[in-house]
């Protein structure tokens, strides 16, 4: 009953039924003024616009219960300096605060007597902060009251012990304004970037619920009395994080070694072969020979594909001798010769030939035959790539070939 009374925010009722729990033993006394004080705290806040004498008794009773209830004291606080009780109103606010110092009490405070310049404020501010010197939250008030008065030095030096490891978020934006005043724009432009990783502040937190203000019950699961103030979880131990570049300590790579690793391929590339050609032409396939494989670094093949684009634009290649199956060009080397290039043929690996339609002879590849010598007479090294395609139109000639093998050959490469 009390806690679905205390949910639909019915406080009176509430305050009866924990009245009756206690009396018959349900609850413990300590844990019954404390639930009282906050039930208490919740209705003042409620009476505050429209009743504040109430709300101020309200917030006085439950300062009675629980001393360190930070949002009675400050409620309390700022009813009192409403009614010109200035003296009242410290004295509430300085023993709360030296039981739980919280930024609404610093504030409170600082304003309670009306009129004071902001430099006055900070000598009251600095009052108050003596009573807790090991706690963060003093330091901040300082800092916060001095950038107010101008005063960058007399702030800069309230948050220096807290610069060292990680300081928090609120910190870091303290000391960027504090540099903006003093003209520092880089240092400024610092800060605030830093402010964006530092670790989170403390807050009102209830059930991993994150609250901007104090709420006497959770949203999440109901309780009275469930928020605390602390740092979240995920903010306790965090350093200050960089960015960090991870250097690569091993031995250089070449750009063909970083190329594989990025882009891995699933299958080898194979060099063109007759067989391919006439697999194109017949529709069957033909099996790939291990020694047909690309090799080479990634600055051989861009050489080894630069030339022949260069010899195409100068120069026609000159055409192949036609020759019967079993004669061997005069101008080609034996098969078991080394010849230059990754692609060359044992003479007993050596495919046999398969005699295309025309009568020319298929086996022998653009890749594995010895290149033709241009008509200047100058060498031609071996390259890995044919000058032109056999089944690639290219440009074309003056004479327009349209024999039923030159068509077929087109279609081929166009459905390739």
């Amino acid at each position: 009953m009390f806690d679905l009374q205390a949910r639909s925010g019915d406080w009176d009722h509430a305050l009866n039924t924990l009245a009756i729990a206690r009396q018959n033993g349900h609850v413990d006394s300590a844990a019954a003024n404390r639930r009282r004080a906050v039930l208490l705290t919740a209705e003042a806040r409620e009476t505050e616009t429209f009743d504040p004498n109430k709300a101020l008794i309200l917030a006085n009773e439950a300062l009675r219960l629980a001393p360190s209830l930070v949002p009675a004291a400050e409620l309390a606080g700022r009813l009192l300096a409403s009614k010109g009780e200035v003296r009242a109103a410290s004295r509430q606010l300085l023993r709360t605060w030296s039981l739980s110092p919280h930024p609404d009490l610093a504030v409170a405070y600082a304003f309670a007597k009306p009129g004071l310049s902001p430099k006055d404020r900070l000598k009251r501010v600095e009052h108050l902060a003596k009573q807790t010197p090991d706690d963060v939250e003093g330091a901040v008030a300082v800092a916060q009251a001095a950038v107010e008065a101008q005063e960058w030095q007399r702030a800069r030096d309230a948050l220096a012990p807290y610069l060292q490891d990680a300081p928090s978020a609120r910190i870091c934006t303290l000391m960027a304004r504090i540099e903006g005043g003093s003209g520092d724009k880089g240092r400024e432009r610092e800060w605030l970037a830093r402010a964006l990783r530092a670790p989170r502040d403390r807050a009102w937190i209830a059930d991993g619920y994150i609250s901007d203000r104090w709420l006497p019950v959770s949203p999440v699961t109901g309780a009275v009395d469930a928020f605390e103030w602390k740092a979240p979880a995920d903010a306790i131990g965090r350093p200050d994080e960089t960015l960090q570049i991870e250097e690569w300590t091993g031995p250089p790579r070449d750009a063909s070694a970083m190329r594989r690793e990025a882009h891995p391929s699933p299958a080898p590339v194979h060099a063109p072969t007759a067989g391919d050609e006439a697999a194109d032409r017949t529709g069957e396939a033909t099996p790939l020979l291990d020694d047909q494989v690309i090799e080479g670094t990634a600055e051989e093949v861009a050489v080894s594909e630069a030339e022949p684009a260069k010899a195409e634009q100068t120069e026609p290649v000159p055409p192949v001798a036609e020759t019967a199956p079993d004669e061997k060009p005069s101008d080609e080397k034996p098969l078991d010769e080394k010849t230059p290039g990754p692609t060359r043929q044992t003479q007993g690996d050596a495919e046999p030939s398969k005699e295309a339609p025309d009568g020319a002879s298929a086996g022998v590849s653009p890749s594995v035959a010895e290149p033709a010598a241009p008509a200047d007479g100058k060498p031609r090294a071996a390259i890995l790539v044919p000058d032109r395609a056999p089944d690639d139109p290219g440009v074309a000639p003056e004479d327009v070939d349209e024999t039923e093998i030159s068509l077929e050959r087109l279609r081929a490469a166009h459905i390739r």
